[in-house]
């Protein structure tokens, strides 16, 4: 007896769901009004879940980039196949069905992103290590070169603006220089930095680059003054000079025989010590 009242809960607990509405797409119609027959079976606190859950799974069938591709490819849309594709989606799907697929989706998107996401943190942690060791290099060569720079001596340097001719309000600029080559190589060129600068004030009037071509070059030991004049027009003839402005100048790069560049510290910028702190504090 026992047996027959357990076996007949079995059977009715295995038909109870056989009579619910499934979603039919065999036309646009038929899916149009089984969705909302599927939609209304269901109890009222699910509904709005059943008609988010149709648009994920709808949704889930277009694949942007694909359609992006096309576009700019020229090529036009297949919208027959997307439309067989979501009907495939949700046909034969109860209410329930519909609700479940879409949570399981959302998790298996969920699931997708984090491992992009891991390997977008991978590959970003990979190159900014990489850079990192660039930079330390850079900064280590910097230093090298800039002890072996100090060799190139600015004895002295001074900047003034004198009136270009007495027809003229226009200021000229003057940098005058005199250097002392204590490397061991002939220089044909000299690249400097120049900064204006009043005691007590933390902002440089003017930082500038400038460069000299050698006439002749310089040799080793060798000491030499020049007087160079920048172009008026340039920040150098734009900057207010006070009185107490001083003018001091850092050697940056030197060029030797045929122009070839032999020591610089040129490729190590504020920027990069910026950049180089930014990831020891990060990774180290």
């Amino acid at each position: 007896m026992i047996h027959k009242v357990i076996l007949s809960i079995f059977l009715l607990v295995s038909l109870s769901g056989c009579n619910e509405p499934t979603i039919d797409t065999s036309t646009e119609e038929t899916m149009k009004s089984s969705i909302q027959k599927v939609k209304e079976s269901l109890p009222a606190n699910k509904q709005e879940e059943f008609d988010k859950s149709i648009k994920t799974l709808m949704f889930s069938q277009i694949d942007m980039k694909n359609i992006f591709a096309n576009a700019f490819a020229g090529q036009a849309m297949d919208k027959d196949k997307m439309l067989n594709d979501m009907k495939k989606s949700l046909s034969g799907k109860t209410g329930l069905e519909v609700i479940e697929l879409a949570k399981n989706l959302k998790v298996k998107r969920a699931k997708e992103e984090e491992v992009k996401r891991t390997k977008r943190e991978e590959a970003k942690r990979d190159y900014e290590i990489a850079e990192l060791e660039a930079l330390q290099t850079k900064k280590l060569l910097y230093g090298k070169n800039k002890e072996k720079l100090s060799k190139f001596k600015v004895i002295s340097s001074t900047f003034t603006q004198e009136l270009r001719n007495k027809y003229s309000s226009r200021l000229q600029p003057i940098i005058e220089l005199t250097v002392k080559n204590g490397t061991s190589y002939p220089i044909s060129r000299a690249y400097f930095k120049g900064t204006l600068q009043s005691e007590g004030r933390s902002i440089p009037w003017l930082v500038e680059n400038f460069n000299y071509e050698i006439s002749g070059g310089l040799e080793p030991n060798e000491k030499a003054t020049w007087s160079l004049a920048p172009n008026m027009f340039s920040e150098w003839g734009k900057v207010n000079n006070p009185k107490d402005a001083i003018f001091t100048v850092e050697v940056e790069q030197i060029d030797g025989v045929n122009g070839k560049e032999l020591l610089s510290i040129r490729d190590f910028s504020d920027k990069d010590q910026k950049r180089l702190k930014e990831l020891e504090e990060k990774y180290q």
